[in-house]
């Protein structure tokens, strides 16, 4: 865009200058006429005329080319100016969960109890509630989970988890067992914290019955947040506020 925008405007100075010399050209031809001792001052005045339009024009053509390098030079940096802007636009989107990222982790699964409902039993024991899933996706964050998502859903500053009934509620959408948790990061670091003795939450759940995988991915798809964020009393803060 910026080669054709500079040839067009030399082109356009080119055929300014030459319509131009032609113009002069065939006026002086019809003015003067036949060259005599009496029409020589005359064609030395044109001359002169005509040497001052073309000094005046090729200082145009200066001029116009020393502009188009100007605009090449602005172009150049706006060029690079945007794609800062869009690097960060979209680091943005990523911190934010509005885009889709995917890298290695770990994925665990957990689904009710596949247990017989006794006399002796508490059911409530033998179902995933809301409180467990909160309970792991708190214990990834403190491995390092860098996404987590529960059946497809980013996990995000405001999700809802909530039980609603035998189901669980995510970003508003209802989910009934198994419970798909996938998480990225160091799929060692996460899989060491979440099945050893740092968290130990796991294995609570499998003592009291409840059906739970866990496995490390060598690539985890985790898909941007497709819900709304609206805000209705947080506002940027400026300094000196």
């Amino acid at each position: 865009m910026n080669r054709l925008y500079k040839n067009t405007m030399v082109l356009i100075a080119a055929l300014f200058l030459g319509l131009t010399f032609t113009i002069q050209f065939k006026s002086s031809q019809e003015q003067v006429g036949i060259v005599t001792s009496e029409t020589v001052p005359q064609l030395e005045n044109e001359l002169h005329n005509l040497s001052s339009e073309i000094e005046g024009l090729m200082q145009q053509l200066t001029d116009l080319r020393t502009r188009v390098r100007e605009y090449e030079r602005a172009m150049d940096a706006q060029g690079g100016l945007n794609e800062v802007l869009e690097q960060q636009l979209a680091q943005a989107k990523v911190l934010a969960g509005l885009a889709e990222v995917k890298g290695p982790g770990i994925e665990i699964v957990l689904d009710d109890s596949s247990w017989e409902l006794t006399g002796d039993n508490d059911p409530n024991l033998l179902l995933v509630h809301d409180e467990d899933i909160l309970t792991v996706v708190s214990e990834l964050k403190a491995a390092g989970a860098e996404a987590i998502s529960i059946n497809g859903q980013r996990i995000m500053f405001n999700t809802e988890i909530r039980c609603g009934g035998p189901t669980i509620n995510i970003n508003s959408v209802r989910y009934a067992p198994p419970y798909t948790i996938a998480a990225i990061g160091e799929p060692s670091i996460l899989y060491g914290y979440m099945s050893g003795q740092e968290s130990g939450y796991l294995d609570l759940l499998e003592y009291y019955g409840l059906q739970v995988s866990i496995e490390q991915k060598d690539e985890i798809v985790i898909p941007a947040f497709t819900g709304s964020v609206n805000f209705k009393y947080v506002r940027t803060s400026k300094e000196g506020e």
